[in-house]
Formats: C-alpha cells, structure tokens, sequence
C-alpha cells in the first residue's frame, strides 16, 4: 500500500492580511499576554492541568470547514482549535507513571517506530469476535491516520489497546469510569485508562449507523429542512433491553425504560422500542437510520454493559438528548453541561432543599461528585432524568410547555458539538496524535520479549486481521 495515498493533504492556509497599524498590533499583544499568563488555563504545564471530570466552561465557535477538513494541524493549533479536546487526556497523564502489561491476551500490543505503526502482538485466539476484530482495524486505521498525517515527528512508543466495552487498565479504551469507589468492577483503570475516539469515527459496520463522518453529512442536510417545532414530539429510543450497565445505580436501566414507556403502554409522548434483530443480529426489523432520531424532539440514551457508541451520533442532532447521569466517559464527555430533571420540574431550589433533607434524595451524593448541580437549564445542553425514569414522562411534558428552553439546549448541543468540530476528522486525528503524546509521557512499557512487529500495511491482509 503506497504511503502517497495516505498522507493527508493539509488545507490551504487563508491568505495573509495586509500589516495592522503598530499601536493596534501593540495593544493586541498585551490583550494577549494577560490572557495567556492571567486567565487561560493553557499557562499550566500542557499535560498537567488539572485533574478535574468536567472543563470550565468555555466558548464554542464555528470552525471553518477547510479547518475541520485539515488533518494536519500542530498540537497548539489543535488546541486553541478545540477547546478542552485533550483534557481526558491531560487528566491521566496527571495521573503519573505507570507499567503496562504486554501480556494481557485481551490488548493488541502496538508500536509506532519512526513514523509507521506496527503490530507487535495481537490479542489472542478466540478473544475477538468477527465484529470486533473490524472495530479493530477501523481502530488502527484512525491511528495510522493519524501517524501518517502528522505535521512534525511522533515519539517512538509501544502501546496497549482494547476494543471491549469493559476497560482493560492501562490501555487505549473506548470509555473510563466517571466513578473510583473501591466497590467498582472497574476501579483500577480509571487512573490510567487513556479513552481514544470510537471506531466509527472510520466506519461502522451496521446498516443502520455506517460511519460518524457519512452520519454528519447526512444529519447536517436533514437539520437544515426541519426546524425544531417541526421535529416528532415524542422521546424516541431503539435498543438491546438485556444489555446492563453493572457501575450505574440502576442495573437494569434498558429494561427498566421498556417497562415505563414501551408501546404497549404509551404512544403521545415515548416511541420506545426494543429492536428486534434479523439476520444474525446483522440489522434489526424496527431499526432507525441514525439520522431519523433526528427528526424528533427529544432522544433518549442509554448506556449499556459500560458506554453506549451511539451517543456521538445523537449529539449531532439538533435534539434533547434525555438520559440518566452517565457513569462511563469518552473523550468527550466531560463538555457536557446538564440540568437535572429536578431543577427543570420543581427548580434549584427544591433540588437543593430535597438533597439536604434526604441524603439518599436524587441526584445522588456519588453523582453530585463527577456531575454537580450547578447548570441551569439557559446554559445546559443535555438533560440527566432519574435512573428509575420516573420523571421521564414529566420531563418531557415540561419540555413540551416550555419551548424555547428545549429548542435552546439542542441548539447549544449540536453547535457545541458540531459547530465546535468535535465530532470532525481533524479533531479526531488530534486527540490521536495528542494520545500518542501523553502515552508517551507516563507508559513504562518492556516489550523486550516481543516481535518487532508486522507492519500495519502487511497486517490488515492477514487472515487474522479480519
């Protein structure tokens, strides 16, 4: 495979302006100077910022095309591009060193050496389904990408990375734990499990999902013809009841949302279904297009055995996303900014009363803790109802009564998301390349007993690579 093929072309840069007068040019430099050094968080060292869940707050612009389209952007440009895009990985890197296990037969053991990837081992026989041996590909193919396309030199560096939906410590993962009790199944790989963007940011192969990037183009036409008044007003969700989700305060979170809201029991506010799955569970007979959960009002989501890799499509949608607080974060989880379903119903006021008379009252103590209570619904952009979904109807109905406030936290979704280009390829090919990088910083790795590797070209034709 020709390396001239995949070497990303850089977008054209726009043309210079003519030169600015010198006392404007000098009062820019101090705005700039007390920004840099006096309010913005990039003074602290680039990878030890602090460790907290969720980012301050920050302002989301457009971002021009060419500049979503550029998969060569430096890491300060990435940066200042997508703020907060790396603060998952900052957070672990703060975390300090750590070993790795080559070992664990469940991990792919990678490395990249002088600016091509190799695989070093594969996980072992009988530990990767059909499915799951394609999401692994699509996986090293967004890192090759990434490798590939960068504008300076990457480090050498031997990695860990797990396709499974429950996290292997010390790894590339799909989704952390929000949570680091010691009653946690998954406890030890919250300090240093390092997140990376989900496969479908390549592709996906379902039917009714395909790629992140096809999806977006398809939403973004789909948006521009329906205005929200316009959207199916009730709250629609497709799914798998029997998956469950062991760290969230509701196990049976799916079928507990069957139950309160499935077809047989209401149809003017919920069109919840449980997909009925055909052909080896290759598509199902009641599946949506993703783009079509678009055309309604509001979306619920679910988590599943750990994270749910639907949610980046539903944030494109210019819709309510309803669901309860979430226990697993993805690179970008932490920009969310909710209102509880509480605040929304009886105000902040009542929540704050009710928490302070019954500490069992919801949200809970342990939720308040990686999602506190302080966004109201002018500035939020997704909405936490109760695990039990016993307020879910009343939320709805809420939302309904008051329009304005629903069509402005999905507005403040989709431009956050969209607008800010978190869901675009040159900010996947950042948070790659920025991976790499913290990787690099902390990982104590001895593959010393390993093969030098099989180049990633040589790979994917292999037998075992699909």
């Amino acid at each position: 495979m020709s390396k001239l093929l995949t070497r990303a072309v850089m977008a054209p840069r726009p043309p210079r302006r003519r030169p600015l007068t010198r006392p404007f040019l000098l009062a820019v430099a101090f705005c700039a100077f007390i920004y840099y050094f006096l309010l913005s968080d990039n003074s602290s060292n680039r990878y030890g910022r602090g460790t907290n869940t969720r980012s301050s707050p920050k302002v989301f612009g457009a971002v021009s095309l060419a500049t979503l389209d550029d998969l060569g952007l430096t890491e300060k440009e990435c940066r200042d591009t997508f703020p907060g895009l790396m603060d998952e990985i900052d957070r672990a890197v703060a975390n300090g060193p750590f070993d790795v296990n080559v070992e664990n037969s469940k991990a792919l053991i990678g490395t990249v050496r002088g600016g091509d990837l190799y695989i070093r081992r594969p996980p072992g026989k009988g530990q990767l389904s059909r499915h799951m041996k394609e999401r692994q590909l699509a996986a090293l193919h967004q890192i090759y990408r990434a490798i590939t396309s960068s504008p300076t030199p990457l480090p050498n560096i031997t990695f860990s990375l797990s396709i499974h939906d429950s996290p292997i410590a010390k790894s590339f993962v799909y989704a952390r734990p929000g949570h680091a009790h010691s009653s946690s199944t998954y406890s030890t790989s919250k300090a240093h499990s390092f997140p990376m963007p989900h496969f479908s940011a390549w592709s996906w192969a379902l039917p009714f999902l395909n790629s992140l990037p096809a999806a977006s183009s398809t939403i973004t036409n789909l948006e521009s013809t329906l205005p929200f008044s316009k959207k199916d007003s009730r709250a629609v969700w497709r799914g798998t009841p029997w998956f469950s989700n062991p760290l969230g305060p509701n196990p049976n979170l799916r079928q507990d949302l069957v139950r309160v809201a499935s077809p047989s029991k209401v149809s003017s506010w919920a069109d919840v279904q449980s997909l009925n799955w055909t052909t080896n569970s290759a598509s199902a007979a009641n599946g949506l297009p993703i783009q079509d959960f678009c055309r309604y009002k509001y979306i619920i989501h679910t988590e599943g055995v750990s994270y749910s890799g639907r949610f980046s499509f539903h944030r494109m949608c210019r819709s309510v996303i309803l669901t309860p607080p979430l226990e697993w974060f993805e690179p970008t989880t932490h920009l969310l900014r909710p209102v509880y379903s509480t605040v929304l119903l009886r105000g902040r006021s009542s929540l704050e009363r009710e928490i302070k008379e019954n500490p069992r009252a919801y949200p809970s103590e342990r939720t308040r803790e990686v999602w506190p209570a302080d966004i109201g619904p002018e500035t939020a952009n997704i909405v936490f109802v109760k695990p039990d979904w016993s307020d879910l109807k009343q939320t709805v109905a809420w939302l309904e009564d008051h329009p304005e406030v629903a069509e402005g936290i999905a507005a403040r979704q989709r431009d956050q998301f969209v607008g800010g280009g978190y869901v675009s390829k040159a900010a996947e090919t950042c948070y790659w390349r920025s991976l790499l990088k913290g990787w690099n910083e902390v990982a104590r790795v001895d593959a010393s007993g390993l093969p030098d590797g099989v180049a990633f070209e040589e790979f994917i034709l292999r037998p075992e690579a699909s």
